[in-house]
């Protein structure tokens, strides 16, 4: 470990030089000279965190080793998980880091398994932290993560399922959203008898293909494709779209507009098919002239709603 003296701003401004260049043999002579890497503060960034910027390994190593402040290990370990590099967190957890040195949650937002299993096996007891608790298991459902979540183990007599659910229909992935089913998620949890889930489903579909759209005006099938794997599996298990008020009619209304007329058909199939609409709200969403032209080459559909 080097000297805890903290460095001029001169001197300061030149290891990070060095640092930001790369400059492997220069820094370990300057630390086997004795002197500090102890950067003024002013100057608002350590050399460790810089060479995690540059990622070079060997720099980072070098650094690690001879630095004697918590804070900078964790504040680069923080940056490593937030680059979703596990090479690099490990390394700093074998020079001394601290695992329970970053908050849990940034961990789980790196959407990483290995990074998340790397400190889940020694940070598991927080999940029963309350103020850990509800975010842990909505970032393991928004983001897919499968296989955390049921290391999570979400108990239905003390965990919101349903919000789990909520959480796992933007952009969904029909395995979380199955699992939290299974399980005994409510699908049905709105006062109105509807379903939240799949509300954010019908919400998010507005997002999917925009890429596409920039080029050929409306999304696919295929574009909307895992939302529409969700509303079916949500619809199977009993969902019903009891629309909040008029804005969420016509926030679907739109997103139907915006696609190819059998995106249109397919979810209404869908949600003919499982009962998972009022005729009211049905009737409602067709109600519009412009989506009625819009699907008006499947006449089958409009003769027999």
């Amino acid at each position: 470990m080097t000297a805890n003296r903290t460095l001029s701003i001169e001197e300061g401004k030149e290891l990070l030089r060095l640092c930001r260049l790369g400059k492997l043999y220069e820094v370990e002579a300057w630390i086997s000279t004795g002197k500090s890497t102890q950067v003024p503060k002013v100057l608002k960034k350590a050399p460790l965190r810089t060479a995690i910027d540059i990622g070079f390994h060997s720099l980072v190593q070098l650094l690690a080793v001879h630095e004697n402040n918590p804070a900078v290990l964790n504040d680069a370990l923080g940056l490593a998980v937030e680059l979703r590099s596990v090479e690099l967190a490990q390394l700093l957890l074998n020079n001394g880091a601290e695992i329970r040195g970053i908050p849990l949650i940034s961990v789980l937002r790196s959407w990483d398994p290995v990074m998340i299993q790397l400190f889940l096996d020694v940070r598991l007891d927080e999940v029963d932290d309350p103020e850990c608790q509800v975010t842990a298991f909505q970032e393991a459902a928004s983001g897919h993560q499968l296989q955390i979540l049921k290391r999570l183990k979400p108990d239905p007599e003390r965990d919101d399922l349903a919000d789990l659910l909520f959480y796992a229909c933007a952009f969904p992935k029909t395995d979380v959203i199955q699992y939290l089913l299974e399980i005994g998620a409510k699908v049905n949890d709105k006062e109105n008898g509807g379903s939240s889930a799949l509300d954010q489903c019908l919400g998010f579909m507005h997002l999917d293909g925009a890429n596409r759209r920039v080029v050929t005006g409306k999304r696919s099938t295929w574009d909307v494709r895992r939302t529409m794997e969700a509303i079916s599996t949500l619809t199977q298990h009993g969902a019903v779209w009891h629309p909040d008020d008029m804005n969420s009619v016509n926030w679907v209304r739109k997103t139907l507009l915006e696609s190819e007329p059998e995106v249109a058909i397919k979810l209404l199939k869908v949600l003919r098919s499982n009962n998972a609409c009022p005729k009211d709200t049905l009737k409602e969403l067709l109600s519009s002239p412009r989506l009625r032209e819009h699907i008006a080459p499947q006449k089958w559909w409009l003769t027999s709603s």
